[in-house]
């Protein structure tokens, strides 16, 4: 999503405490690039493949979203500012939940402070997060917004929350190896609903299921 808006020009920062800035950008060439991570980090690409990451790097060189680490949440307001973007993403929620609170504490919070960012520097806020209140024995495994914990705070604050679905994942060998849902759990000021996407692990690639190429 970072990539594809950089893409359509809008000044796009990504903030990650999950891995390092290069590991994300060698991520990111490998996803448009359409190799594997592990063969392009070893250098074992063939031609063909060279030859698409060669064209994705030029694509990100012209138009790259802005990757650095995300730091802590008492520093992020003005960060933010000082990056003067159009768009945030924040890589993880988690990664900002420190102190002494309890975690569900510590990441209402972040939830809280995040909003307070996004509307007094008008600026939008993407947040990736995981799902701790997620239970592997109920019948339907679909992410809800209850998953997210946080007391409730991604359910209260956020405009519009997505989750990824892959069954596979939860059911092996039922389903369609790679079949996604991008489930939209939350609107404010729309529909809900999903959209069927294809992931490609080899690629770390999702694709519109209806529209490959797109």
């Amino acid at each position: 999503m970072t990539l594809r808006m950089a893409q359509a020009g809008a000044t796009v920062a990504f903030l990650t405490g999950e891995m390092t800035p290069e590991r994300v950008m060698e991520r990111a060439l490998a996803l448009e690039g359409r190799a594997r991570v592990d063969d392009l980090r070893k250098g074992a690409l063939d031609e063909m493949t060279r030859a698409g990451v060669g064209a994705a790097a030029l694509r990100l060189r012209d138009r790259s979203p802005r990757v650095e680490s995300l730091g802590t949440l008492d520093t992020l307001r003005e960060r933010i500012r000082e990056l003067n973007v159009q768009v945030v993403v924040v890589d993880a929620l988690q990664s900002l939940a420190g102190g002494d609170t309890s975690q569900d504490e510590a990441l209402a919070t972040a939830v809280r402070t995040l909003k307070s960012i996004a509307l007094d520097l008008d600026v939008t806020v993407l947040v990736t997060a995981h799902l701790p209140k997620w239970e592997r024995a109920r019948q339907d495994s679909r992410p809800t917004l209850e998953d997210f914990g946080a007391l409730g705070a991604v359910k209260q604050q956020a405009d519009v929350v997505l989750a990824i679905y892959r069954e596979e994942m939860y059911s092996p060998g039922y389903g369609v190896e790679g079949a996604t849902e991008l489930l939209v759990r939350k609107n404010r000021n729309g529909t809900t609903g999903y959209v069927d996407l294809y992931f490609y692990k080899q690629w770390l690639r999702f694709e519109d299921m209806l529209d490959p190429d797109s």
